[in-house]
C-alpha cells in the first residue's frame, strides 16, 4: 500500500497514483488517511475517481476542519489528531467514498493523550470510532 502524505515527496492522491501507475507495482494499492487527504486539499469525492480494487482499507482519525499552516502540517499528524467523530473532518463522505466493508485502520495519535495507558486510549479510540459508525447508520 502506497500512502501520500502532504507535507512529504508524494504529496496527494493524484501523486501516488501516477507513481503506482508508473511502477507497475500490480499488486500495489492505495492507502487513503483521512487527515492527509483533507490536508492536500482533495475530498472524499475525489477517491471515487480511482478505482475501488485499489483501496484494501483506510486510516480513519480527525481534525479540526481548518488546516493549520503548512509548516506545522508534519506536527498535527504526528501527535495532533483526534479520535473519529471527534474533529470536523467529513468522514461520513470519506468512509462512504471507498467500497463497502473497506477495512478501517485507526490512526489517531494524540500527544495530550499520550500519558494514558495504551490499553484506555484503545478504548477510547474504539469507542469514539463505534459512535461515528453508528450514527451512519
Amino acid at each position: 500500500m502506497l500512502e501520500f502524505i502532504p507535507y512529504a515527496q508524494c504529496a496527494s492522491l493524484a501523486e501516488a497514483h501516477r507513481l503506482l501507475v508508473a511502477a507497475s507495482a500490480v499488486s500495489a494499492g492505495l492507502l487513503v488517511d483521512a487527515l492527509h487527504l483533507s490536508r492536500s486539499e482533495a475530498s472524499p469525492a475525489d477517491i471515487k475517481g480511482y478505482d475501488p480494487g485499489l483501496f484494501c482499507y483506510m486510516h480513519l482519525c480527525d481534525a479540526p476542519m481548518k488546516a493549520p499552516a503548512a509548516a506545522d502540517l508534519r506536527h498535527e499528524a504526528r501527535g495532533g489528531r483526534l479520535y473519529p467523530g471527534e474533529g470536523g473532518l467529513p468522514l461520513a463522505a470519506f468512509i462512504a467514498a471507498f467500497p463497502p466493508r473497506t477495512p478501517i485502520a485507526i490512526e489517531a495519535p494524540c500527544r495530550a493523550l499520550s500519558p494514558l495507558p495504551a490499553e484506555q486510549r484503545a478504548s477510547l479510540a474504539m469507542a469514539a470510532t463505534r459512535r461515528l459508525l453508528s450514527s451512519l447508520s
